[in-house]
């Protein structure tokens, strides 16, 4: 069985929804493999990225509720990476783009369908950071919605 974040947020909802996603990897038992592959693979894909989206959210709002305060921590990012037991770079990075998705709402739609990848979040995350300031917010969700549709067809260095 494995732990769940514990999220001062009110998570119970979320917790409920991970809870039946373990009970069925854990009925699924040894399925072996045989048949169409390659529909299945990307049928695994689309599930991870729909969780990582679910787990983006739930950084996103324990960085907003200040966890990493309550907990005596310095940053989200150094809560997140002793409850995860990820490197302080990797949760730093998964703040950060937490965060960043929050003003991308085409690619955070994207990644909850797991018609892209996290790390395709990343790169768009990063494109769009590095747009002139001049463009209005507008002509950012076009740029951003070309990506995200560029992102469903190409690997995220392609990209």
């Amino acid at each position: 069985m494995t732990a769940l974040l514990d999220l001062h947020p009110d998570a119970d909802g979320v917790l409920a929804v991970l809870g039946a996603v373990h009970a069925a990897l854990d009925s699924a038992g040894d399925l072996g493999v045989s048949g169409d592959c390659a529909r299945a693979g990307r049928e695994a894909d689309r599930a991870i990225s729909r969780l990582q989206a679910i787990r983006l959210s739930l950084v996103a709002a324990a960085d907003k509720a200040a966890v990493a305060r309550a907990s005596g921590m310095s940053g989200t990012g150094a809560w997140l990476s002793q409850a995860t037991r990820t490197t302080g770079a990797a949760a730093a990075g998964q703040v950060a783009l937490a965060g960043a998705l929050e003003s991308l709402p085409a690619t955070g739609a994207a990644l909850r369908e797991g018609v892209v990848s996290a790390e395709h979040a990343a790169v768009i995350a990063a494109a769009t950071r590095q747009l002139p300031t001049t463009l209005d917010a507008g002509q950012r969700a076009v740029v951003e919605t070309g990506l995200v549709e560029q992102a469903k067809r190409l690997d995220p260095v392609a990209l």
